[in-house]
């Protein structure tokens, strides 16, 4: 199952934001690779079939870190993600 989420920060950039949610242990598709023409996008394309509720959670919870602080923000490393393998 997939689920678009549409940012409520102009501007920002989902091919951005991609390093530090993978850098956080998250990832999602950035909604320009979905685009015939390839325009930006400020629309990822989320992925909640293989997780429990709290993963989940987790997981939009640093996203949302990232979208408004950047990476260094976040304050949580692959290596250190609950999340399975």
């Amino acid at each position: 199952m997939f689920v678009w989420m549409t940012s409520r920060q102009l501007g920002l950039d989902m091919n951005a934001l991609l390093p530090c949610a993978l850098e956080a242990g998250v990832s999602f598709f950035p909604g320009n690779a979905f685009d015939p023409r390839g325009l930006d996008s400020p629309s990822p394309r989320l992925n909640f079939t293989a997780n429990p509720l709290d993963i989940l959670q987790e997981g939009v919870r640093r996203l949302k870190i990232c979208g408004l602080s950047g990476c260094s923000k976040i304050g949580v490393k692959h290596a250190d993600a609950p999340f399975p393998a």
